[in-house]
């Protein structure tokens, strides 16, 4: 494995365990016990449904078909942390380059531009959120 490959790995799990720990750990607990009751239900039905003996599994393949099940629309979401404005003013400057309205080095400074008026922004934020905090 390279390094590329290994950091995609550690991207997907780390982000996995965020999940299912910080973000939705209602929806965790949630799976294991809807995991649990599966179970139950396939143990007890399976002598009279002769389908559910061919779908028999092991305790821990019913939990973790419940914490997927209760936390996959949070791994599916995706998670812009870009502004939409800010977003759009990266691709309206990326259509001046394509279009060759704008070279490339302007390009980069309007970029570096752009990164430092949110920058400043987001700043301004925290200072504010942070006097509103200490009064």
């Amino acid at each position: 494995m390279n390094n590329s490959q290994q950091d995609n790995i550690t991207t997907t799990v780390k982000r996995a365990t965020d999940i299912l720990f910080l973000k939705n750990p209602l929806g965790t607990a949630m799976g294991i016990l809807f995991g649990f009751v599966l179970h139950s239900v396939v143990i007890v039905l399976s002598p009279f449904i002769e389908f559910l003996n061919s779908i028999r599994l092991n305790l821990i393949y019913y939990l973790a078909i419940g914490v997927f099940a209760f936390n996959i629309k949070y791994y599916t979401k995706q998670q812009k942390t870009i502004p939409k404005e800010v977003d759009d003013a990266f691709i309206f400057i990326q259509k001046q380059l394509d279009t060759g309205v704008i070279s490339h080095y302007e390009a980069k400074l309007l970029r570096q531009a752009l990164i430092r008026q949110v920058l400043e922004s987001f700043s301004v934020k925290i200072e504010s959120s942070q006097l509103v905090e200490k009064s």
